[in-house]
């Protein structure tokens, strides 16, 4: 049986832009430099999760996770999680290629593992948001139960060394996603991120929060 992941496949590359700058303690709109990560609106898509979902502090902790296992070995493996990740290369099967990291996390909600598919560019300036994928893998390791696109494009933001954030739509949960969490810490710089539910959240140093005046 095959799995479908939720969201689409269109590649997209988004070039930065100016947005804000701090100088002096004071935000300068007119030469501050941010990057924008824009993803594609798709209708119908804006009101219900389309993956499955965890609470903030749940998605915060399986974030921090993924950045202190981002090199994880496969011989670091047991054999239950070894058989968990080739359980999830099968199921995901042409949507992988070399360039995607493997990690194997436990399961926060209940037995058994989370095998993340994470994209990655050489550049190492890329803001990778995606295709990432999350595949729900049973306890024995042996079936893997669901997989979850963790964004709607396979969208690349080249930061700028005088970026001072990334700003991106994200539309396959009503929260932002540990994947945001990751990429955060991986590039030390914070995430503006709005989800389907019209609210705009601030990633940094691990932590998420609404930004002030978001619903």
């Amino acid at each position: 049986m095959t799995l479908q992941p939720s969201g689409l496949t269109e590649r997209s590359r988004v070039p930065s832009r100016t947005f804000m700058r701090r100088s002096g303690g004071i935000f300068n709109l007119t030469r501050a430099i941010v990057v924008a990560a824009l993803a594609a609106l798709a209708a119908g898509s804006t009101h219900a999760s389309a993956i499955r979902e965890f609470d903030l502090r749940t998605v915060e902790s399986l974030g921090r996770q993924l950045y202190e296992h981002e090199n994880q070995s496969p011989k670091s493996l047991s054999g239950t999680e070894a058989r968990a990740l080739d359980s999830a290369k099968a199921a995901l099967g042409a949507r992988i290629d070399k360039s995607h990291r493997f990690i194997v996390l436990h399961d926060p909600t209940k037995s058994g593992y989370l095998v993340y598919a994470l994209a990655t560019r050489k550049d190492p300036d890329d803001v990778v948001f995606g295709i990432h994928y999350r595949v729900t893998v049973s306890a024995d390791g042996n079936k893997a139960e669901r997989v979850d696109g963790l964004s709607r494009t396979r969208l690349v933001v080249n930061k700028s060394e005088t970026s001072v954030a990334v700003w991106a739509n994200q539309l396959v949960s009503t929260l932002p996603l540990e994947t945001h969490v990751y990429l955060s810490l991986l590039h030390s710089m914070p995430l503006y991120v709005r989800t389907s539910a019209h609210t705009m959240w601030k990633i940094e140093e691990g932590r998420i929060s609404k930004t002030k005046g978001s619903q």
